[in-house]
């Protein structure tokens, strides 16, 4: 398993792309370091320091289970910066989202849409991989309308994951090893696998074999502004959510193949 590090930071130059799409509408930057990043202001909807760190969490146990997923980075943005576009329809948003912001490194390649998944057959196996990940990870926003996959040199790279880890924010989490299956039939890769002889030991076994320090490790690195007393309390949660899956992957393997037919 690669080795936990702190996260980059990146301090925003300069505009590279004005709003994209989604629910939060991140931006394109560029950074000091002449790279291009995908940042998402935390006066956004949907964000905040929890949001980033979920989705911290999310990019660091996808790397640990063996997927592609871009870069994290922490994205600096300066009052200098915000006065830049001092009239831009997201100057509002920009100039209350001074300081820490999340942000990922841009990935070239094809944004996922279901009118491509006739010809991505070939990829099921990349694509169990996903929907297993998703499971894991409680996470119910790759669907029809929010992909939130790129596809690149034939294999899938995950993004958007602030809702991911969603049973933190519920009263009665679900059963990690019993998802529920009306929520993995929405996934953007179900029509693909539905009916089929899937596998999936093998990423359940890499949850279950993830370092006990795991978790202490990703919250150690979380950049200190993102991580507040709620942070700590959602790491405590998560992490007694993989005791579980540790205690029984083959179950959670077995449940997930038979949502499938």
């Amino acid at each position: 398993m690669p080795e936990i590090l702190p996260i980059r930071k990146i301090r925003a130059k300069q505009f590279d792309k004005e709003e994209l799409g989604g629910v939060n509408l991140p931006l394109r930057v560029l950074g000091e370091d002449e790279g291009s990043y995908v940042v998402k202001l935390i006066a956004s909807e949907r964000l905040s320091n929890e949001a980033f760190f979920r989705e911290l969490a999310a990019s660091r146990l996808a790397t640990a289970l063996g997927m592609k997923t871009p870069e994290p980075v922490e994205v600096d943005i300066t009052p200098e910066f915000a006065e830049l576009y001092l009239g831009k329809t997201f100057y509002q948003k920009l100039s209350n989202s001074i300081g820490s912001n999340f942000g990922t490194k841009v990935v070239q390649g094809t944004d996922v849409q279901v009118s491509l998944l006739p010809g991505l057959k070939h990829l099921r196996q990349n694509m169990e991989k996903v929907f297993g990940f998703d499971a894991i990870a409680d996470n119910s926003d790759r669907n029809a309308l929010k992909p939130n996959c790129i596809l690149k040199d034939d294999d899938f790279w995950v993004i958007d994951h602030e809702i991911t880890f969603a049973f933190v924010l519920l009263l009665f989490p679900p059963n990690p090893l019993n998802p529920i299956v009306d929520s993995l039939r929405q996934h953007i890769f179900y029509p693909c696998l539905e009916q089929q002889t899937a596998n999936f030991d093998d990423i359940c076994e890499r949850a279950a074999g993830l370092p006990e320090t795991f978790w202490d490790e990703v919250l150690e690195h979380t950049p200190t502004t993102w991580k507040t007393e709620e942070v700590v309390r959602q790491t405590d949660l998560i992490k007694n959510w993989f005791a579980r899956i540790v205690a029984s992957p083959q179950t959670l393997s077995d449940h997930l193949k038979n949502s499938l037919l």
